[in-house]
């Protein structure tokens, strides 16, 4: 006779970290997690975030003042360092803005083991993407980069033929 067993298991919550937040991609992504819990990604939350991205660019560093208070709303203690976060977190999404920055904060990541999104774009210059990828092999990291546009319907209506051949 087969006998069926029921069994549940407990998932332990992925601590989700967010370095930049001079993006709205940052509040974003965490009212995704933590305030509406879409179910496509069920067990992430938000727990910590480190301020720093641009640290030049107008347009990016007249947001921190506005999305920190909007981070802490949801539950997200700001940490100071990038040790700081990898200490309390068990992925990372890398939503700096500013490319200049992403080499620099990716190579910290990889070294940690973590797993990291690296928001677009991927780095600011071809060289940088190179040694991006360059680190990622040196520290056998596990990552990736992409664009929501992909998404998008225009871009679908492409990619289904809609709109004849893509070169």
């Amino acid at each position: 006779a087969l006998a069926i067993v029921s069994v549940s298991f407990a998932y332990a919550e992925t601590k989700v970290g967010i370095i930049g937040l001079d993006t709205s991609h940052s509040v974003a992504f965490t009212k995704i997690m933590n305030v509406e819990k879409d179910p496509a990604v069920a067990g992430f939350r938000v727990t910590a975030a480190y301020k720093w991205g641009s640290k030049d660019i107008i347009s990016c560093t007249n947001r921190y003042e506005k999305y920190i208070p909007q981070m802490k709303e949801m539950g997200v203690e700001i940490v100071d360092s990038i040790d700081a976060l990898l200490a309390k977190v068990d992925v990372v999404c890398l939503e700096t803005c500013d490319g200049r920055e992403h080499l620099a904060q990716a190579e910290k990541v990889f070294a940690s083991g973590k797993r990291v999104f690296i928001d677009k774009p991927l780095a600011h210059n071809l060289a940088d993407a190179l040694k991006i990828y360059d680190a990622g092999k040196k520290y056998n990291a596990k990552y990736f980069s992409s664009s929501a546009l992909r998404f998008t319907p225009v871009a679908m209506a492409c990619r289904a033929g809609e709109h004849g051949p893509i070169a």
